[in-house]
């Protein structure tokens, strides 16, 4: 299963049979094995504390895709990438990673993950801070180019900053049959 139909279509029938069926560990056991849904938070509530490259990898994730929450089993399956070397680690396992997570809206699965892979080997693990590392840029370089007068010519500024010419003046005219 890769596609988020599918795993939307999932998490609505394992939602639903929380919502009716009783909470008993027998049931969470048969639940666990006839409809597990690895993102469900009540299944697999947080136990462990996330390390902080698990923060830094959540903290990207959910800003870039329209992801809401995670759960114990994301955590494991993130860290469990260090029995991998670093850019060798299977497609199916960020598969695993992503099908653990809760999302608001569609998601494309297949373009996730390789962004995930770039991500992580451009973060070393995410043990840098994504936000630091993958949106880089030269704030010396930004600032030399808006001091350049070619780009400022560019930008039409005089039509922007035009002062605009006043507005006609509407003279009211009694109308009979308008009143009440």
């Amino acid at each position: 299963m890769n596609t988020y139909t599918q795993l939307a279509y999932l998490n609505t029938k394992h939602d639903e049979v929380h919502i009716t069926a009783e909470n008993s560990i027998a049931f969470r056991r048969y639940l666990h094995k006839h409809l597990p849904d690895y993102s469900c938070i009540l299944c697999y509530p947080l136990i462990n504390t996330p390390t902080e490259n698990f923060n830094h990898f959540w903290n990207w994730f959910s800003t870039e895709y329209p992801a809401s929450q995670f759960t114990d089993i994301t955590s494991l399956l993130f860290n469990y990438c260090w029995h991998y070397t670093q850019d060798n680690i299977p497609f199916e396992h960020f598969l695993k990673i992503v099908l653990s997570i809760r999302y608001t809206n569609l998601v494309d699965f297949n373009l996730i993950i390789p962004e995930i892979q770039k991500a992580y080997n451009l973060t070393n693990r995410f043990e840098l801070d994504p936000f630091d590392t993958l949106y880089n840029h030269s704030e010396t370089a930004e600032e030399e180019s808006l001091d350049s007068d070619s780009d400022l010519s560019e930008l039409n500024l005089d039509i922007l900053f035009q002062t605009p010419t006043l507005s006609p003046v509407i003279n009211l005219v009694n109308n009979p049959i308008a009143t009440i």
